[in-house]
């Protein structure tokens, strides 16, 4: 996710699958940004799902590469909604732009940043005792939706491997 605190269980995961990405040959950007894919879609299908009440945290999702390729961009001035939509759509290119200069780089570097860049992320996956609006949304989504599908994500960078 896209802030200053990171959370513990999501940083045990990423440790887990950076280690299994260090045994994958010739991992791709396009890999990556399929993983990131999947995980979005998984956050809206599969309890718990991203919590939304006027949907300017599920729009804040970006993704972007260590090469050229990202998404979540567009016309932030219609991408949000309600009273805090403005200062989301203000901050929204500064935090892409910020998680990207941040990605290591270098022929060989593969790396994405993904998440939210809505200023109350954090604070909504860390809310184990709200209660949400959406049905089926709750706290931790994106920590779930990392922890369940692991095996997928080494899958889809594997398969996205390039062949030289």
């Amino acid at each position: 996710m896209a802030m200053q605190t990171t959370t513990k269980g999501i940083e045990k995961i990423l440790a887990r699958l950076n280690g299994e990405f260090v045994g994958i040959q010739n991992r791709s950007d396009k890999g990556l940004i399929m993983v990131a894919a999947y995980l979005r879609k998984d956050m809206e299908v599969v309890i718990p799902t991203t919590p939304v009440d006027y949907g300017n945290l599920k729009a804040s999702w970006f993704v972007t590469s260590s090469g050229k390729l990202s998404a979540g961009g567009g016309d932030v001035g219609k991408m949000f909604k309600g009273p805090q939509a403005a200062r989301v759509a203000t901050e929204h290119p500064g935090v892409v732009a910020r998680a990207k200069a941040e990605l290591p780089s270098g022929k060989h570097m593969n790396a994405i940043s993904m998440g939210y860049t809505a200023f109350y992320a954090w604070w909504v996956h860390e809310a184990v005792d709200k209660t949400f609006h959406k049905p089926g949304s709750g706290p931790q989504w994106f920590e779930a939706a990392l922890k369940r599908n692991q095996k997928k994500i080494v899958e889809i960078v594997r398969a996205n491997a390039k062949i030289q």
